[in-house]
């Protein structure tokens, strides 16, 4: 055997092994891509799916009588900004507002999604109906859509 055709079988089994290694290795990413990560369980759906539910009522749901100590309550389920943002509200419209008109909510969630899901983050889409009374006036009815349209997002903590 001649050195060109010991180096033509040599570069031939490396290809071929470099080709298998290659597939190998690509199935083996692809395969472990498809499957669902161990934070984004049916369990973990539904534990997030609940707190969403359970978080939007209490955070849009007050009465004159205690709407200070529900909203107070309920603020301690946000983080970050929108924490901020929500204290804010509370304390400086909606508390006062309530007091002052005799303002009554209800929320009512009567459809939410996750989005995403990871051992740190859940992105949820929730679908809300508020019924806000003022004093002895008609109740006033809100869906979700008119709050989509605003743009309004935010987060909690378990």
């Amino acid at each position: 055997m001649t050195i060109r055709r010991i180096l033509w079988w040599t570069l031939t089994v490396v290809l071929a092994l470099l080709t298998v290694t290659t597939t190998a290795f690509g199935t083996w990413q692809l395969i472990r891509a498809s499957q669902p990560t161990p934070a984004d369980s049916i369990q973990a759906r539904q534990t997030v799916l609940d707190v969403a539910k359970t978080s939007t009522v209490k955070l849009l749901s007050y009465s004159p009588d205690n709407v200070e100590s529900q909203l107070t309550s309920a603020a301690t389920l946000t983080t970050g900004a929108f924490h901020d943002s929500y204290t804010r509200l509370i304390e400086d419209v909606v508390i006062p507002g309530a007091k002052e008109k005799t303002i009554t909510a209800t929320a009512v969630v009567p459809a939410v999604a996750v989005e995403s899901l990871t051992a740190t983050t859940a992105t949820m889409i929730v679908f809300i109906n508020q019924t806000v009374t003022v004093g002895s006036a008609t109740p006033e009815d809100t869906a979700s859509w008119d709050y989509l349209a605003n743009g309004v997002s935010g987060g909690f903590h378990q």
